[in-house]
């Protein structure tokens, strides 16, 4: 009986082009993405001003009043280029100590999800952009 043999040199090449692709997209797409949410987080953090020794309305709604712009400030971005698909948006406790209690809320204090509701609202913009770079880099490698 002959033997038969399935040729997949096709098949891994084509592996190995959509492996080149993301290796090539991930890190912009990472990048792009943290910087759209770092300045939704921004925006969310950066509600009406308050006199110092006054409350701002305890409604939970964005954006966030604020009496300093600390909470703003402690809004940071870490990405490491040598792990291009890991990157974080968080609100630093040394800058803003209070950070937490206006997130998850403290006592009468609705909670105020300004890193939560910013993924919320842009992730499905972030996967589009992601989508539409490695189709757009598929069909390059193609050509």
């Amino acid at each position: 009986m002959p033997e038969r043999y399935v040729d997949t040199s096709g098949w891994f090449k084509k592996s190995n082009d959509v492996n080149a692709v993301l290796l090539k997209v991930v890190p912009r797409v990472v990048e792009y993405g943290l910087d759209v949410l770092h300045q939704e987080v921004i925006q969310n953090v950066s509600g009406p001003h308050y006199k110092p020794g006054t409350r701002g309305p305890g409604t939970g709604e964005m954006p966030v009043p604020r009496v300093t712009a600390d909470l703003a400030g402690s809004v940071q971005m870490s990405y490491d280029k040598r792990n291009p698909e890991m990157g974080a948006i968080y609100s630093s406790n040394k800058k803003a100590p209070h950070n937490v209690f206006v997130h998850d809320g403290a006592n009468s204090q609705k909670p105020r999800r300004f890193i939560k509701d910013a993924v919320d609202s842009k992730s499905k913009e972030i996967r589009n952009y992601f989508e539409n770079e490695v189709m757009s880099e598929i069909r390059n490698a193609g050509q």
